[in-house]
């Protein structure tokens, strides 16, 4: 499913659990909140407590191609040349596809 900034924006997942995720399975399943998106980007706390903010423009690189990437089109090396949160991210996306059934 293709999502908008604007669908993510208004799903309400602030405070949210998701998983790491990957297409190939190597992601190690870390658990990740979100703890702020709005127009500047997404602010995910990570499973350590750091915080990692990806800008929107980043963030909306791995949001348009997201169906590329399922379908094995797109590598994850090619979208982590401008974005190095691509696991969050990838794992966000997952978790909305999936209306967060894990």
């Amino acid at each position: 499913m293709s999502w908008s900034w604007s669908e993510i924006k208004g799903s309400q997942i602030e405070g949210k659990v998701f998983y790491t995720w990957s297409t190939s399975g190597k992601a190690r399943h870390v658990d990740f909140t979100v703890d702020c998106i709005d127009e500047m980007g997404i602010t995910f706390r990570k499973q350590n407590g750091k915080m990692q903010h990806v800008p929107r423009v980043a963030a909306e690189n791995v949001i348009e191609n997201w169906d590329l990437y399922k379908e094995g089109q797109i590598s994850r090396a090619e979208l982590a040349v401008k974005n190095f949160s691509t696991s969050y991210l990838f794992g966000l996306l997952h978790g909305l596809d999936s209306g967060f059934d894990f």
